[in-house]
Order: structure tokens, then sequence, then C-alpha cells
């Protein structure tokens, strides 16, 4: 099983080989991909924690126990002594001389979980696994060579079919899906092709970065020198994921130039994968492809509902918000706050305030941003009247005059002239934009530059990192205030104030919904979308996050309560790090609390789903809850039109 993300070390494969032969290190002297079988976990894997003695950590490493997972001690930093009675080690240096760890799992708050991972690339730990949240982009880019992410649900709710199908997994992959991922599709896939024991393949994707593309051209070689192929089935979420907009704590973005999830389906089943519009489904799925029961009655896979869900469904739409929730158009007046930030905080940066065309040939559009298909940050040039355009990596800036202007000026030849008497002057300012880009780690900065009749830049748009933003406050406080100033970047204010909560407003739609993992948040609008004849119905886009609270699921409440399209509210849970039953709490303390008066549908799986389940019946509210999603997403959509 193979998927954008997963949390934890637990495997229901059973090997019986060596470990020894198993586990490799990465060295200066091997490549990456001699390491890749590293991802082969076991009952035999020795596993640490780092940041052991922690309360996420230390929940999960009791359930992996629980499971038989071979955890042999911990590391929490300058600290000696015992924990759920296993060692403690001051260091991972430590932990690797004393345990001999085949494996780390990370647990380490997003401010020092770069520093940790490097520690245990440092130390040679065979296989590192990070599970923290908000970690800046430009730090990912650091270590995306090594590091292994994040949240799983989408992955939890395809182990829980395929074990009702009486299947069960031989190996489960999360490969996380953060922009600079160190493990991709492709990386598993070849593992899983040469695993005796692996017999299907199921694969999750979402929006974001081409890795499912890549995944889809490895299928279909794959089936092209094999004669008997492994049968995969596959989902990708974010059919309603509106362009250009961070979706979840994990910080899924469908960005400019990359295929949509629809594309990104058509493309996996045209290389041979069938597909399934919601997790749940999986193990019939594989289950029929596998014949491992003739008994099993199901549709054929890509028959109508399917192929209407990831094929001919609506996605990524323009947002239709009420009146009051509509953006503000851009004006003078953001463009000036934007310029005035820029020149304030790089003085030697000439700015101008006066309208410029920017399709005029004397413009210039810098960009600097992030490749994911070649995981390195990139400066773009592009002298949009003549349609040309130049990305070259950043490091290239590095010489007196960049490579990247020295391209456009190859072709733009005569078209701009003034480039070549100013290409110095130029460099300097390049050379300052990026200052800036890289100091306020943003994940884009876009400056419109005029050449005549003077060196000025007179517009400029910023895209900060939410996690960046998280770890140190204080420094982009200053910018934060003008993006306020500026109608919340583009934004409605309703818009604004549900996205501090980490809601993505979607309109139109009478549904709120609440839900624990971006990718499983994403195809539960997704999937209700379809179930109602695909016609949007979905309010909102809510991902608690794998560090939710009882108060953090009555804000959320609150919030979504607040937007008075709302008609019913789904609140679908599948617990990894996340408690059922903290849920269950929480959903009682909005009860208690806002007066909820919407009637409200849950469905609790996974981590504490019984105890979770029980505080639900025991409530006396007027609550409806489900086990299977097919039924409790059915159950409110219709009260969303009957009430």
């Amino acid at each position: 099983m193979l998927a954008n993300g997963l949390k934890g070390l637990a495997s229901a494969a059973k090997w019986t080989r060596d470990p020894r032969a198993l586990f490799s290190t990465s060295s200066r002297r091997r490549s990456y991909n001699d390491t890749v079988d590293n991802l082969k976990i076991g009952a035999h894997t020795r596993v640490i924690f780092q940041g052991f003695t922690g309360r996420q950590a230390t929940q999960n490493a009791k359930q992996s126990l629980e499971y038989g997972t071979q955890i042999v001690g911990g590391v929490t930093p300058g600290q000696t002594g015992e924990h759920l009675g296993l060692p403690v080690l001051p260091s991972v240096r430590a932990a690797k001389d004393h345990l001999k760890p085949h494996a780390t799992a990370v647990y380490v708050a997003a401010n020092k979980a770069t520093e940790a991972v490097e520690e245990a690339i440092d130390s040679e730990i065979p296989l590192i696994v990070a599970v923290a949240e908000h970690i800046p982009v430009h730090q990912q880019l650091r270590i995306q060579q090594m590091l292994r992410s994040k949240s799983g649900t989408l992955s939890y709710e395809a182990v829980a079919s395929t074990t009702r199908a009486g299947l069960g997994q031989s190996l489960v992959i999360g490969i996380g899906g953060d922009p600079f991922p160190g493990t991709d599709f492709v990386d598993a896939l070849k593992v899983f092709e040469h695993d005796k024991d692996t017999k299907g393949i199921v694969l999750i994707g979402e929006i974001g970065g081409n890795a499912e593309d890549r995944a889809a051209d490895w299928m279909r070689g794959y089936r092209k020198r094999t004669t008997k192929p492994k049968p995969v089935a596959a989902l990708i979420a974010g059919l309603q994921a509106p362009r250009g907009m961070i979706m979840g704590h994990a910080g899924a973005l469908l960005g400019p130039g990359e295929n949509d999830a629809r594309r990104k389906a058509k493309l996996l089943q045209d290389a041979g994968a069938v597909l399934v519009y919601h997790p749940s489904q999986f193990g019939e799925t594989m289950a029929s492809l596998l014949d491992v029961n003739n008994k099993i009655n199901m549709p054929d896979a890509n028959s109508s509902l399917v192929r209407q869900a990831m094929l001919h469904a609506p996605i990524s739409p323009e947002m239709t918000l009420p009146d009051q929730m509509q953006k503000p158009p851009p004006s003078s007046r953001m463009r000036s706050n934007m310029l005035s930030l820029l020149h304030e905080r790089h003085q030697a940066i000439p700015v101008s305030l006066t309208a410029v065309e920017r399709d005029s040939n004397s413009t210039i559009k810098v960009t600097f941003t992030f490749d994911r298909r070649h995981s390195q940050s990139v400066i773009k040039l592009d002298l949009e009247a003549e349609e040309i355009s130049i990305s070259e990596p950043l490091i290239s800036l590095r010489g007196p005059v960049g490579r990247a202007l020295e391209c456009l000026m190859k072709e733009t030849k005569h078209y701009l002239e003034p480039l070549s008497a100013q290409q110095h002057q130029i460099c300097r300012m390049l050379k300052r934009l990026r200052k800036m880009y890289e100091k306020f780690q943003l994940r884009s900065l876009t400056a419109w530059v005029s050449l005549t009749p003077q060196l000025t830049v007179f517009d400029v748009e910023i895209e900060l990192d939410d996690a960046a933003v998280r770890i140190d406050p204080e420094r982009f406080a200053g910018i934060k205030q003008t993006l306020a100033a500026d109608g919340h970047h583009g934004q409605g204010v309703a818009e604004f104030e549900a996205s501090k909560h980490g809601i993505v407003l979607l309109g139109p739609g009478a549904v709120g919904t609440l839900v624990n993992g971006a990718g499983l948040a994403m195809n539960t609008v997704d999937a209700l979308t379809l179930l109602n004849d695909s016609a949007p119905i979905c309010a909102n886009f809510l991902d608690t996050g794998g560090k939710a609270t009882s108060e953090t699921v009555k804000q959320s409440f609150q919030t979504i309560l607040q937007d008075g399209r709302v008609k019913s509210i789904f609140v679908n849970i599948f617990g990894g790090l996340t408690l059922c039953d903290m849920i269950a709490k929480g959903i009682l303390l909005a009860y208690k609390d806002l007066g909820v008066s919407v009637p409200v549908v849950v469905r609790l799986r996974g981590t504490h789903e019984e105890e979770g389940q029980k505080i639900i019946a025991q409530s006396g509210l007027p609550l409806q809850a489900f086990d299977d999603f097919h039924e409790a997403a059915s159950k409110v959509i219709e009260l969303s039109h009957n009430t």
C-alpha cells in the first residue's frame, strides 16, 4: 500500500530474512537508490523514537508496542533513564551505538524537526520517519533527499478497508504530501514490484506536485515489461480543491502549471490502475482484482460512479461565495502597502508607485519559487509582452551576472535593449529580492520590474509559508499586518477569518465538514459532491490536524456555525494520533457552549473509536452516528436538503 502520508511504523509484513541484509545506510559513497529497500520494515525492525518522552511519541509508542513493533528505546536530548520500560538516551549517536536501531521515528516539534532529522542522518540511521506538521518548505528542501513525512488518514482508511476484506497489508509506505518528500511513489513501487509478499498495490495520491504523474509513467513501463503485472487500485484526493489555496496542516497545494486531481486520475487509469472514489472501497476492489473471493459481487470499479468521480466531476472551482464573502478587487493601496514594506525592509531596492502596464516591452516579471520536480529553488524571468520565459536554479545568481539574466538577454535580443546597459544593476536588484525571499522563507516572491525610464520595482506579490510563520511569528508580524491592510491578500473578510482556523471556504454549499487529515478532508469533500450528483454541497474544507484537542474541535464548530449557509455538519474522523474519544468530548463541548442548532452526523473510526462512539451514544444529544462512510455521507446530504 502506497499513500501520500502515514504516521507510525507498525507494519503487517512478516519477514523471515536476515534483517542485517535488509538495511543499508546513505553515506556519501552510496546513492539514495541504494537505500530504498530500507522501507521494508517488519517484525525484525529495531525502532527508536526521537522526542521519546513527549506526549505524541508516548502515545504512538504505546500503540506500536501493543501492535508488536520492536521499539528498543528512544532519545530525549540531555536525558538518560527509562520511559515505558525502555532506555532513554541523550543523543541519536548514543542510541545508534547502544541500541543498534534500523529506523527512527522523529516526534519533535516543527521548529526542531529539521535539526532532529539531520542528527539522524549524521548518525546513519537507515530509515527516518518524520511526523511533525508545519515544517517550512525551505527547511524541507535542505533535507529532501532523506525526509519521510506526515499525516496519513487516507492510509488508515485504506488499511481498515483491506483488513475488513480479509486481505491485510504486506507493507504500508507513506511518502508524505510535503513539497519535497524524501521517498516518492516510484521508489516505493520498485520495492512492491519485487516483494514476493505483495500481490496487489493500493496507491493514494492528492493535489500538488507531479509524483502521481511519474508513478503513471513507471506503471506503463512496468506493464510492458511484465507478463503478469500486479493489479493497482488508486484514488486521488482534491477534486474540489481550489487552485492556489493551501489545504490543511500538511500544506497540500494545487500550484500553477500542475496537473489537477482529475488529470492525475486519468493518467493513472490510462496506465492500468482501477479507480475508486473513497478509500473504503479499496478492500472489495482489490479482492475483486485478486479474485480472492468469487462470491464478492461488486460493480466494475471503473463503471459509472467511479468514472464520474475521477474523470468528469467538476474540480478546482472558482469560489462563488455569498456577497458578504466576496473578494475585494485589487487596489492601488494594496500595491502601495506591499511596495512600502519591500522598500522598508530593503531600502537599496528602488520602488515606484507609478502605474505601469505589466505586459509592457520594458517590463520583466521576476519570480522566486520552488521547482518541485527537481527539488530546488528557482528564479523565473518573464518578458510577458513577448511570451518569453526563462527558469534557472537559484544558485545561478551567485555569479556577477546571473545565468538566468544572460539567458533572457539571449532570448530577447533586440526586444530589450535596456537589458544590455543595465545588466549589472538588474543582477544586484535580483540578489536583493532573493535575500528577502530567503530571509523570510517565502513560498514565492514575484516582482514586476520596469527598465525605463529607470530601473524600479512597481508591483510585488508574496506568498507566506504558514509553517515558517508559526515557528517565528514575531519575525513576520510586519508582513502579516501589511497583508491584512491589503484586504487580506485578496481574501474576503469571512474567508480570511476562516483561514486563521485552517478552514477554506468552498461555496456554494450547505454541509460544514470537520475532518482530521488534509487528504481525508479533501476526499470527504470530493465524495460528498459526487454523492450529491456532482453538485457542490460542501461549504468548507477543514483539517483538524493531528494535534487536535477537545477545545480546538469546539473552536472548529464555532467557526463553521458562523457560516450562515451551513444546514448540517459532517464530522468524519479516522483517528491515528487523533483520539476518537477526544473528538467526541469536543463535540459535546460544542453543544454545551455554542448551542448547536443544525443537525450533526458523526463518523468515528480508528484510535479509541469504541470509547468515542460510546460517548456519542450516551450523550442524549440529537447526534446521528454511523460506522459506514457511504451511509453517513448520504444522511448528511439528506439533512442539508431537508433543513
